[in-house]
């Protein structure tokens, strides 16, 4: 499990890497479809991990007080890490010369697939997150960010 821990850590530290070559311009600029390879990492892994998983009560979803022993159902990852990441990336899309459409669906993507991952304090932002989307993300996403919130993140 320690080797799966480094490589997410060192996946993150590569967004955090990315996020400010975007932002500041830095040579050479990573494209849309860079990003976007990187984020498949997490939502396989993500998926990985759930599969591995027993069965999830939807009670330990949707309860604050659950969110203990949910958490400790899944191997240790830094799982706020990512959700910090993904929150820099939102606002980088409009930014991106080259591949805006892919990396903004794959955003989105890896956020669906780390819900269950989170706590409720970072659930609960979540949907306002993804809802500012629309103003950065391609209007081609529009339907899939209303997507994705109406079917996994708004009660």
């Amino acid at each position: 499990m320690g080797t799966r821990a480094a490589a997410f850590t060192a996946k993150i530290k590569n967004l955090q890497e990315f996020h400010t070559r975007i932002l500041y311009g830095l040579p050479p600029p990573p494209s849309g479809l860079d990003v976007s390879n990187t984020l498949k990492y997490f939502s396989l892994t993500l998926l990985s991990v759930l599969r591995d998983v027993p069965t999830i009560p939807l009670e330990m979803l949707c309860l604050a007080e659950k969110d203990h022993a949910r958490i400790s159902l899944f191997p240790s990852l830094d799982y706020k890490a990512l959700y910090h990441a993904l929150v820099q990336l939102v606002d980088c899309v409009p930014l991106i010369t080259c591949g805006a459409h892919v990396l903004g669906q794959t955003i989105l993507n890896t956020m669906a697939c780390l819900v269950p991952f989170l706590e409720h304090e970072y659930m609960d932002t979540l949907g306002y997150i993804v809802a500012s989307a629309l103003a950065n993300f391609p209007a081609s996403l529009h339907k899939d960010i209303v997507d994705l919130l109406c079917n996994h993140l708004l009660p």
